[in-house]
């Protein structure tokens, strides 16, 4: 099966999507995201998260991400650069104002905030992110939480004060990578 031009197969379940395909597929999904004269970069991480889930479900998926698909042109170097901000993560420390902190992972620290910020009594204030390529920040996340147990309260939430909270994402970090954070 080929696209509406004819130059290029769509990928089926059998055929893995290749960088170009990916990063057309993701800008296109990021510019029916944006806002009228927004830039699709800033809609590119959410777009990524969108196309992996498309992708997880399988034929289904498939037909749904091929309506998205090589539908509009895009050159090399943009897919390539959408590409690398869609694997960029962050690991962040939210501070609440009754002295919990709060890490987790993120495509977007702003868009978390607001979205935790919702509903939520408390003030709300990122005290430190740390900028990951592909699951980096997972695995970072991961490494934090294990490393802060004991003061766990609930979900990503601990009992701890600002410091030892950076420290501690700081310490995972060098744990998981041999070497210190550098940004």
């Amino acid at each position: 099966m080929f696209t509406d031009d004819d130059r290029r197969p769509i990928p089926t379940d059998a055929t893995p999507l290749d960088p170009p395909t990916l990063g057309q597929a993701i800008h296109f999904i990021a510019s029916a995201m944006a806002e009228e004269g927004a830039s699709p970069e800033q809609y590119a991480a959410h777009a990524a998260r969108v196309l992996s889930a498309l992708q997880e479900l399988g034929t289904l998926g498939r037909l749904n991400l091929l309506r998205w698909a090589n539908r509009r042109s895009i050159s090399d170097e943009d897919a390539c650069r959408i590409l690398e901000i869609a694997r960029t993560g962050y690991v962040y420390v939210i501070a609440d104002s009754w002295g919990f902190h709060k890490i987790g992972s993120t495509g977007d620290t702003k868009v978390r905030l607001r979205n935790l910020a919702t509903g939520n009594a408390s003030e709300l204030e990122v005290v430190a992110q740390f900028k990951c390529h592909d699951s980096g920040a997972e695995k970072v996340e991961a490494a934090a939480h294990r490393l802060l147990a004991t003061q766990h309260v609930r979900g990503e939430w601990f009992a701890c004060d600002k410091d030892t909270a950076v420290q501690t994402v700081l310490r995972a970090w060098q744990d998981l990578y041999g070497k210190a954070y550098t940004g």
